[in-house]
Parts: C-alpha cells; structure tokens; sequence
C-alpha cells in the first residue's frame, strides 16, 4: 500500500500482489500502520467515540496530538475498502484541526 498525502487529499494506492481488505476496519488499519511508518504518529478511532455525530460504523485515523485527521468523506455513499480492491486506489480527506 502507497499512501501519498497532498494538500487535503490522500491517495491510497494498492500495490502489486498486496491482499484484499476485508471491511473499512481492516483498510483503515493499513492506512494507520503506513502514516506511522512515514513518522506521522496515528491511531484509528471509531468517529462517535470522540464526540463526532456519526454512525457507530465510521473510522477516522487522528494524530495523538490532535494536529490532523484523515476520513472518508464518502462513506455514506460507498465503501472505502470495496473501491480500494476493484479500483486499486481510493482518495481519502485530510483535515487540519
């Protein structure tokens, strides 16, 4: 998995023989595991355990230190790891606090 973040993007873009993700859980755990491997230091959060009204099935990934976070802002309208096994890549939101 590649991540390139940029501006208030993140492409996550899968590579070669790299497994599928089960569910948004497992995708976003990926994603945390390669922002931490870039020396960004992150943890993977369900959205309405910090306060955010949402459905109890959305996952964020947030610095410790409360400087940014990254989300799918379309969850509502598909699923982050579905796009990313039939596409390869998906765009996720980075959002300064």
């Amino acid at each position: 998995m590649k991540v390139i973040a940029y501006s208030n993007k993140v492409w996550v873009v899968k590579e070669e023989g790299e497994k599928r993700a089960k569910n948004d859980s497992q995708f976003m755990y990926r994603v945390k595991n390669e922002l931490n491997r870039m020396h960004y230091d992150t943890v993977k959060k369900l959205m309405y355990k910090d306060g955010h009204m949402v459905s109890d099935t959305v996952y964020y990934i947030r610095d410790r230190r409360g400087r940014f976070c990254v989300w799918d802002d379309q969850y509502q309208i598909r699923s982050a790891a579905e796009r990313f096994n039939r596409d390869g890549q998906v765009h996720l939101s980075w959002y300064e606090l």
